[in-house]
């Protein structure tokens, strides 16, 4: 059960990261 929870917050922080990554890379692209 909390290995479980530890792994969905693991999972939701990095897909996060990754999608203010995407972000960062696209308005970079847009200017």
């Amino acid at each position: 059960m909390l290995l479980g929870l530890a792994t969905f917050l693991a999972n939701l922080y990095f897909k996060r990261k990754e999608d203010k990554r995407k972000e960062a890379a696209h308005a970079k692209d847009t200017q």
